[in-house]
């Protein structure tokens, strides 16, 4: 689970970077890369208090934010009048 942890915040202080200095323009931005460190020790500190205290909550905040079982139910109210559609 380690190794998920350091892989998603990797991933994640890649992709702010990418948008933070692609709409910069430039990557010498001072605040950008202060925001990004104080992003990944944050992200990496409470990661690690929770591997410690808490793994189960980190495996479930590590895991995909729509779950199977969502994506099932899904399926079965789509069509059923949800969206204000009228059936007669």
């Amino acid at each position: 689970m380690r190794d998920r942890v350091i892989i998603q915040i990797v991933m994640f202080l890649t992709l702010q970077g990418a948008v933070l200095f692609v709409a910069a323009g430039t990557v010498e931005w001072p605040g950008a890369w202060a925001f990004l460190g104080s992003m990944g020790a944050g992200s990496l500190a409470i990661s690690v208090w929770l591997l410690k205290h808490d793994p189960t909550l980190l495996a479930e905040r590590l895991s995909p934010v729509v779950q199977r079982r969502q994506m099932d139910l899904r399926e079965h109210t789509s069509g059923s009048g949800i969206r204000g559609e009228r059936h007669l």
